[in-house]
């Protein structure tokens, strides 16, 4: 069974470095995304992700890319995805003023 599996491409995902490599990916994304809307971008392109291991052999997650703003985005996204992006602006909002309340900043922008 297990040669079959291999040779079909079928990978546990729930357990081991396959599980590592999606978690890391996953936080590295959100990271990503994060402080590109945190400048105001809305996109980000060129996203370049390199994979390795460390010494203890924990697996590593290196992400990158180029944040951007486009300006007619709902032109170029279906409405599904802008009502998506829509939610992750307001939420995005409510953070930053949240941390600025923790921060001692009461007034208005």
């Amino acid at each position: 069974m297990f040669a079959s599996r291999r040779l079909l491409g079928a990978t546990n995902t729930s357990t081991g470095m396959a599980f590592k490599v999606n978690s890391g990916e996953s936080t590295a994304r959100s990271i990503l995304v994060t402080k590109a809307a945190a400048m105001g971008a809305n996109c980000i392109i060129g996203v370049d992700v390199d994979y390795g291991t460390t010494a203890n052999n924990a697996a590593t997650v290196n992400m990158q890319g180029t944040a951007v703003t486009i300006r007619n985005l709902e032109a170029i996204l279906d409405d599904d995805v802008m009502e998506r992006f829509g939610k992750f602006e307001a939420s995005l909002a409510r953070a930053q003023e949240i941390s600025r309340w923790l921060a001692g900043e009461f007034g208005e922008e």
